[in-house]
């Protein structure tokens, strides 16, 4: 069987030799300068791998005196948790158990009996076998904050993701106000989170999607085009906090802009308060009542004037709004509008 070619989420291809056989794949020894040095730069993206792709594996010594022995006597004890560094210092102890070269990186054999070759193969080069089909939600969680906060960033400093389109619906808000599209961070996330090559086929963003609740739980607000709906963050907030607000700007007519920060501001501040966010109108905990995405129906209602109202630079404080659910908000602007 041809080797198995290994690279990283950016293309680079690994100096590593990984053999595939009946029984899974061999990952070759590492010795000199040249020959696989990047041994462990391999086996992490192998054992990252398998862990997107929820499968168990078992590692065994494969050393040309290991080989005289029975297969079950090779088996290397390693946890399937934990960091994968941490694995791969486990194994490497495990493989020089006994021997004056505690640091050698030898060959080892990994298999995965409950899955086919064409399966195992294809996880391991990162290609999912099927090109169309979605990762599991096993695969999708692996994604962290840390994750999306790298991929934020990445697009932030003016890189893109060529797999993915810009967005048609939702923005991502960034933490300074710009939008991005948050299939594009969630695939940058992702990729770095698996080792896989993410593309949009592999997962669905929308509400209520594992990819939006990955970004929001991580802090980033996701929004409808051309709608602020800020997310509830962490910051401490300033009680005392006062925006200008009501700056006319042109888009396609003239209209008063909003100030997402002095909403967001509202939200943390009956968070840091009550430990939850309610309608002041109606008493309704909507992470209660609807579930982990309930408090989405929350909005920052101007309790003291409307926005049309407003003249350039008034000056709004927390004291001034309410948090009002969906259907209040619109029963208490029909009642204003007489």
């Amino acid at each position: 069987m041809p080797d198995l070619v290994l690279a990283t989420v950016s293309g680079t291809v690994l100096n590593a030799r990984v053999e595939q056989d009946d029984r899974g794949i061999v990952l070759h020894s590492r010795s000199g300068k040249g020959r696989n040095r990047d041994y462990r730069q391999a086996l992490e993206i192998i054992l990252t791998r398998l862990d997107a792709a929820a499968i168990p594996y078992e590692v065994f010594l494969d050393s040309r005196p290991a080989q005289q022995q029975p297969l079950a006597r090779r088996r290397l004890s390693v946890s399937e948790t934990g960091l994968v560094a941490d694995r791969f210092n486990e194994l490497v102890r495990a493989m020089n158990a006994g021997s004056s070269s505690n640091g050698a990186s030898r060959r080892v054999l990994i298999t995965a009996p409950n899955v086919s070759p064409r399966t195992f193969a294809a996880v391991v080069e990162g290609r999912p076998e099927d090109q169309d089909g979605r990762l599991s939600i096993v695969q999708l969680k692996l994604v962290t904050p840390e994750h999306v906060d790298k991929a934020v960033q990445y697009l932030l400093d003016g890189h893109d993701v060529p797999n993915f389109a810009p967005s048609r619906d939702f923005d991502l808000v960034a933490p300074n106000g710009s939008r991005l599209a948050p299939k594009k961070v969630f695939g940058l996330a992702l990729q770095a989170a698996t080792g896989i090559e993410a593309r949009p086929t592999h997962f669905t963003a929308g509400i209520g999607t594992p990819c939006f609740q990955i970004l929001e739980a991580a802090g980033y607000p996701i929004v409808r085009k051309d709608e602020v709906v800020p997310g509830r963050g962490v910051e401490a907030v300033d009680p005392d906090l006062a925006i200008a607000e009501g700056r006319p700007r042109l888009v396609a007519h003239l209209r008063r802009e909003r100030k997402p920060a002095l909403a967001s501001a509202k939200r943390r501040a009956m968070v840091e308060q009550l430990g939850y966010l309610r309608c002041e109108r109606c008493g309704i905990v909507p992470s209660a009542a609807l579930g982990p995405n309930g408090d989405a129906v929350i909005e920052v209602h101007h309790a003291t004037i409307q926005l049309a109202e407003m003249a350039s630079g008034h000056v709004t404080r927390l004291s001034d709004l309410m948090c009002l659910c969906a259907n209040c908000h619109r029963i208490v602007h029909r009642e204003l509008a007489g």
